[in-house]
C-alpha cells in the first residue's frame, strides 16, 4: 500500500532535477526538471491520491494533496515561460515545500498502514 509514493527507489532523483534546475536554470536542467521531476511527481501523487481513495482516507488528506499538485504547477510555471513572475527565491521555496512536504506524505502513509495493520 502507498508504493507510489513510499516505494524503496525515492524520489531523490527527481527532487535532485528540481533542485539544479531551481539554482541553473538552462535548457537541460529545465527540461530535467519538469519530464524526470515534476511531471513524475505529478503521476505518483495523482497514484497516491487515489491509493488514500481506496484506503477511506482521501477525505482528510484531499486539501494537502491539491495544495501539493499547486506547487507542482507553479513550479512548471517558473520553468516554461514564468507567467507568475517568480524570482528564484520564490522557486527555492516552492521547491522545500515539495521535498519537505513529500516527506510529511510518507510519514502520514506510513501512519495509516500502521492504523489498519492494528485494526
Amino acid at each position: 500500500m502507498f508504493a507510489s509514493i513510499t516505494g524503496k527507489e525515492g524520489f531523490g532523483y527527481q527532487f535532485e532535477k528540481i533542485r539544479n534546475a531551481v539554482a541553473h536554470r538552462n535548457e537541460s536542467n529545465v527540461h530535467a526538471a519538469t519530464e524526470l521531476g515534476l511531471d513524475i511527481l505529478e503521476q505518483k501523487y495523482a497514484d497516491f491520491g487515489q491509493e488514500l481513495d481506496a484506503a477511506g482516507e482521501l477525505a482528510d488528506w484531499a486539501y494537502d494533496l491539491a495544495t501539493y499538485r499547486h506547487a507542482i504547477e507553479v513550479l512548471r510555471g517558473y520553468f516554461t515561460g514564468n507567467p507568475r513572475g517568480l524570482t528564484e527565491r520564490d522557486a527555492r521555496i516552492y521547491y522545500h515545500y515539495l521535498e519537505s512536504e513529500h516527506e510529511q506524505f510518507c510519514a502520514i502513509a506510513q501512519e495509516i498502514v500502521a492504523e489498519q495493520d492494528g485494526m
